[in-house]
Formats: C-alpha cells, structure tokens, sequence
C-alpha cells in the first residue's frame, strides 16, 4: 500500500450505436491523457453474443484460469480497439508517480452495459499471461462505469464527522449468510480509523434490517452498506415486448421472513439523506437488465446522484465480501480515492483465494465524484475552515488617539482574530494597532 494516495486521470471511453450485425461505435470522448478523438475516428468492433457464452460458467462460479483470460482478451478487444488502445496506452505513458489512470465508461446500448468490464485483460507483454495483467488488478488503472445523466459532481468537501449505517439481513426464508464477517470487518476498520481520526466516525448497525427501521435509519448518513441478498426479478414488459427485471434487495419482515425491496424506494431514500457512498454487498446488485436503463440497484442509485456505488455483478462468497469491506474502508476513509481503495478489496480477495476464484472482479464501481475522493481528510482545507472560526474580535471606534492604542494584545495567539478600528485623527506620538501577539501558533 503506497503512502501517497494516488490521483486518477480520466479517460472517458463512450460505446454507442449497437447494430443488428453487433457493430457498435467507441470512441475516446473529450481530453485525455493520452490524447483525444473525433466523433469521425470512432472504431467500429463487433459484438457477437455467442464469444461471451462462456460468461454462464463464470456467474455459476466454474470457469478456468486460463478461460477467464480469454473472456477478459474479447472484452479488451472490444472496449480497447485500434486508435482506442493506442491513447489508452500513450496515456498510461503519460502518468506521472502516484498518478493512475481512470476509464470512465459510458455505455449506451445495454447487452454491452452488461457485460463484466471489470474483467478486462490487456498482457503488457508478449510471454506468460498472468492474472496480474487483468486491468482491474493493476492499481493504476481503474474502471467505472459512468452515466451519462448530467455533470459530474465536483469536489466533495472534508467534513470533521461522518456516520455510516450498517443494514444487515438475511431472512429465515433464504440461503443463510454468514453477515457476522461483514458485521466484525466493518467494526474493526472503523475501530482503526477512528484510533487515527480521535472518534471522527460513527458506526450505527442495523440487524434484522426491516423496510421501516432502515428508511428510519438512513437519515443523515455519509455511507450505507448493506450486507444481504440481491435479487434481479420480473416486473413487467419492455417496449420490445420482453420481461423487463428489476433489481431488488431482500430486507426482513417483523416475522423474519424476506420482504423484497424495490431499487427505487432504496434510491430515492439515499438520495435525499445526502449519502456520499453506497456499498451494496448483495448478489447481482450491479446487474441491469437489457429492456430498461435503471432497473438494477446500482443503476438506480446513480440516478439520484449519489458520488459512489460499489455493487456486486455476481455472487460473492461471504468471506470475499468481509475481505472487500475491510480494505475499502480503511483507504476511503483515509482520503484515498474510491478507485484505489476498491483496488484494495480487489487485491485482497486475489492474495487470498485461488487461482480459479473470480470474486476480486465482481465488484463493480459507479462514479459520479469527478476527482474519486469522497471523504477529504481533514487536512489543509479544513484546518482553513477552523482558523477562520474568529476566537477574538475587537470593534473599537476613536476619534481621537493621543496615546498608544492597541485592539487585540495577548501573548499568544491560536486560532483566528478579527480587529476592526474607526478611527478619527491620531494626534503627533499617538499611535493605532490593531492586534498585538508575542507568539502565534
């Protein structure tokens, strides 16, 4: 883990224009590192649903190594094509140290928007191929999926106290989840930071989790996690006449039983509680259906403009998910960059599992933080913030100094003072000060 946070580049790559042949346009939109593109030098790649079959024995949890690297080569090749890939890699070349680079996709058509991105697979050299040259386990690259709703939101400013809400459930009418893990992971780095940050974070969980106590809870909170099942279900017909899904996390009833909760009733509550980030550990909270734009979780919660989503695309074992929670935690809320402490998780879950396990790229990000950072440090800024607090203040109005006169006097001086003098005439030897310190600091 490095000691300087790293600063991500963005490089906005736009996919539109799907065809019945599977052609479909992408293009490097506005400045980026490594340069820019016309609209008319946009590649043309084809889409051919049945190179990605494979992508069942990944949800299902049973695809090779060396099968995951060749879904991950046919991503890449799609998203990273032609002129694409060269200012891909010109701006890798143009990073400075502790600079990474941020893809920011922007994807129109939905069987792409589908697709597990995170997987992505460039070998950045001609020998062996690796794990390590999956982009999302390289940490100066991040991917994010960015939707094109308006502007992205500016810098988000430090704050000297911050809440999370911990929402817990798992149903006695569904598969039993081991959410202690999560519930201890999520303590103990909070425990650490707070030991750092002198008690800077408040920890409410929520067990049990009903419709009514999480709504209630909520309220005022920086970040929700909620740790639980995701389901993905019909609702009802698209345009085209197809089953329309929508994305729905299972909270508990009064009796213990599931009660299955809308996206847009999560959205909608989140988003007016002014929530900063979201993690969302429930299965196939990231998964948004082809016959409509916002119907998974993750997608919903973007629309309401929350700065950062973390959701799962597939099904993640309990122990990965503790794991994820940990790390992201512990580097967000440091002042790094979302992207790099989703790294962490992801490079986490790689250390410690198998070589065939596939968790360390389920989780998907949605940014809408133009610069990442969603909790500022409580560094220079705010220590502007609090020296502008005024701890002294005089107003003094004269009009006539014969004398010394002097506002403010004290030894020393910490914090921030404020002397305002009106004066009339100050006669031969007089002498006016506003403010008269022997020591500041």
């Amino acid at each position: 883990m490095p000691d300087r946070p790293m600063t991500y580049r963005n490089m906005d790559l736009e996919m539109t224009d799907l065809g019945a042949d599977g052609a479909f346009r992408v293009r490097v939109v506005g400045q980026s590192p490594g340069g820019e593109m016309r609209a008319d030098e946009a590649e043309r790649p084809v889409f051919r649903a049945g190179d990605f079959e494979v992508l069942k024995k990944l949800e299902r949890r049973r695809i090779t190594r060396d099968e995951l690297i060749t879904v991950g080569e046919r991503l890449a090749g799609l998203l990273l094509s032609g002129r694409v890939r060269a200012l891909f890699d010109a701006g890798l070349q143009a990073l400075k140290a502790n600079e990474g680079l941020r893809l920011r996709l922007r994807i129109e058509p939905l069987p792409l928007a589908a697709l597990p991105w995170e997987f992505a697979f460039v070998p950045r050299t001609g020998g062996e191929k690796v794990p390590q040259d999956f982009l999302a386990l390289r940490r100066e690259i991040s991917i994010s999926r960015y939707e094109t709703i308006g502007p992205p939101l500016k810098s988000l400013g430090p704050k000297e106290k911050f809440r999370i809400v911990l929402a817990l459930a798992s149903p006695t009418d569904e598969q039993e989840l081991e959410l202690e893990k999560d519930e201890l992971a999520i303590t103990a780095a909070v425990a650490q930071l707070n030991e750092k940050a002198s008690g800077g974070l408040d920890l409410d969980i929520l067990e049990h989790a009903t419709r009514a106590r999480l709504l209630a809870t909520v309220k005022g909170c920086d970040i929700f996690h909620f740790a639980g099942h995701g389901i993905f279900e019909g609702a009802d017909l698209a345009e085209d006449g197809r089953v329309r899904r929508r994305g729905k996390i299972v909270l508990e009833k009064e009796d213990g039983t599931g009660e299955r909760v809308g996206s847009e009733v999560l959205a909608n509550e989140l988003g007016n509680a002014g929530v900063r980030l979201v993690v969302l550990g429930a299965c196939q909270s990231a998964a948004r259906d082809e016959g409509g734009a916002w119907t998974g979780v993750a997608s919903a919660l973007v629309r309401e403009q929350i700065p950062a989503v973390v959701a799962m695309q597939y099904k993640v074992l309990d122990t990965n998910a503790s794991l994820l929670a940990a790390h992201l935690y512990r580097r967000v809320l440091a002042g790094a960059t979302i992207d790099e402490a989703v790294f962490e998780g992801r490079q986490a879950i790689f250390n410690l599992a198998s070589p065939e396990e596939r968790d360390w790229g389920v989780p998907v990000l949605y940014l809408r933080a133009e610069d990442g950072v969603l909790f500022p440090p409580p560094g220079e800024d705010a220590q502007a913030g609090r020296t502008q607090s005024v701890l002294a203040r005089a107003v003094i109005n004269v009009k006539e100094v014969e004398g010394k006169l002097t506002g403010i006097k004290a030894k020393r001086l910490r914090g921030n003072a404020e002397a305002t003098m009106n004066l009339g005439t100050v006669k031969s030897g007089g002498e006016a000060t506003g403010m008269e310190f022997d020591e500041i600091g």
